[in-house]
Parts: structure tokens; C-alpha cells; sequence
């Protein structure tokens, strides 16, 4: 394994585990708030925001990468490049 590869999917590991935590940040909030008083955040709402568009990306990303390991295999549209970071296109 090359060291981009490792890298990578370090990056992706870190990702997933990012999501993970404001997943479960947003349940948590939404029972402890109720659905009403849950919306009256904005802070809740981005936290939504980033689920609904987060998970959906991590799947379809990890279907279609090409690392060796596909548990691990998750690329969030980012992509580390040796001049810095730049968006997928």
C-alpha cells in the first residue's frame, strides 16, 4: 500500500467517524428537545443538514472507490493532492 493510500483512507476513517458523532449528536438532541422545540436551533438545523447530505455522499462514494479495503473505502468528495486540497469534480 502506497502512502497516499494509507493517507486516504485515514481520511475517510476520520470522516465517517465525524458523521458518525453528528448523527448521533442530532438524536440526541432531537429527544432531549422534542420536534418542536428542535427546530428553533439553527445550530440543529445545520447538524441536519450535514446528515442528510453527508451519508447519502459516504455511500455512493464507497460503492464506487477503488481502495483495497472497501469497509474503509469512503471518499467524501475530497481529494489530498500533493499542492493541497481540492474538490472532485
Amino acid at each position: 500500500m502506497r502512502e497516499s493510500d494509507s493517507a486516504q483512507i485515514g481520511f475517510d476513517v476520520v470522516s465517517k467517524v465525524i458523521l458518525s458523532l453528528f448523527t448521533v449528536e442530532l438524536m440526541v438532541s432531537m429527544f432531549c428537545h422534542g420536534w418542536k422545540n428542535f427546530w428553533k436551533d439553527w445550530w440543529n438545523r445545520f447538524d441536519l443538514f450535514i446528515i442528510v447530505f453527508g451519508w447519502p455522499i459516504e455511500f455512493v462514494n464507497a460503492s464506487t472507490c477503488s481502495h483495497s479495503h472497501p469497509l474503509l473505502s469512503v471518499d467524501i468528495g475530497f481529494q489530498w493532492h500533493t499542492t493541497g486540497l481540492t474538490l472532485n469534480g
